[in-house]
């Protein structure tokens, strides 16, 4: 029997909004509802693919990049490619918490 996939779509924005300082535990508290909202979907059978947007994170990466240059570009590609590591590991963060608060396993 197939079961749907549920999609949970994360903008940059949705995670660190314009009041927050874009701390690491901020953003993972701002996953939480949204990772809530999936958990009863999922209890009922159906695969989650959460993905995400990145860009007001990784705006402020190339900003301290090239601030520490003293003007001159950071490398974008790096920049990106470690911000999305970076978000993908909050999201698990906020998922793990999630399915401990409902007592599921982790995995």
């Amino acid at each position: 029997m197939k079961h749907a996939t549920i999609v949970v779509a994360f903008g940059g924005n949705a995670l660190w909004p314009r009041e927050s300082r874009g701390e690491p535990a901020e953003q993972i508290a701002n996953c939480a509802p949204r990772v809530r909202a999936a958990r009863r979907s999922v209890r009922t059978g159906a695969r989650l693919l959460l993905v995400f947007g990145n860009g007001p994170q990784v705006g402020a990466e190339l900003l301290r990049n090239t601030r520490a240059r003293r003007g001159r570009a950071g490398p974008p590609r790096r920049v990106r490619r470690r911000n999305a590591g970076s978000m993908g590991y909050m999201l698990e963060l906020a998922v793990r918490a999630e399915l401990a608060d409902a007592g599921s396993p982790s995995r």
